[in-house]
């Protein structure tokens, strides 16, 4: 989401969610642009491989172009996503 017209404390303008389906853990990122996304997603996926011991299989996305790049797809596609 954003940008947000008021800033946070840490002056991010754009807010990226995340919802693990089998645990329903949710987690909130801030970030400053959206072109920061990539690296949140790779933690969030890290995170969860680490913590259930079990990796994602599916990322499901409104398809906007911070999801849609030739990086991304390129990890998506080494760790089966």
């Amino acid at each position: 989401m954003g940008p947000f017209k008021v800033e946070s404390l840490g002056k991010r303008k754009y807010m990226l969610t995340f919802v693990e389906n089998t645990t329903r853990y949710a987690e909130v990122n801030f970030l400053y642009k959206t072109s920061d996304t990539t690296c949140f997603i790779k933690a969030f996926y890290e995170m969860v491989k680490t913590s259930t011991e079990r990796y994602p299989h599916s990322f499901i996305t409104d398809q906007g172009g911070e999801y849609v790049h030739k990086e991304l797809e390129t990890y998506f596609k080494s760790n089966g996503i």
